[in-house]
């Protein structure tokens, strides 16, 4: 009974993560270094529930807020090079492309990275 329970919990399971998380690049070249985000550049980001991280910077989420038509709003509180501050963006995502808004800026898009 319990091998039952866990197979019909198994797709739940797969779909726990959301569209944006993963590794991201401005360039799809810079996806060869995924394995060296932070320590290389240029290499991806990479968002988690938690995290987002890029080269030398990283941020935590304090806040994922779905706001439809596939975007979320994340609050983040980050640290580069020292310094502390608060960040808001706002992603986007369709197929394996990332649409990120930085405040009033054109959003940058990104590629997602296969791992």
């Amino acid at each position: 009974m319990i091998r039952v329970a866990v197979i019909a919990l198994m797709p739940c399971m797969a779909q726990a993560s959301e569209p944006w998380q993963g590794a991201w690049a401005f360039d799809p070249a810079w996806c060869e270094a995924a394995d060296k985000i932070g320590s290389v550049s240029p290499a991806p980001i990479r968002l988690t529930a938690d995290e987002f991280l890029g080269y030398e910077n990283s941020c935590v989420l304090t806040r994922v807020e779905d706001i439809g038509l596939n975007a979320w709003g994340l609050s983040l509180h980050c640290e580069s090079e020292g310094d502390f501050y608060e960040d808001d963006r706002i992603v986007m995502v369709h197929n394996n492309k990332m649409w990120m808004w930085y405040g009033l800026e054109a959003p940058t898009e990104f590629r997602r990275c296969v791992e």
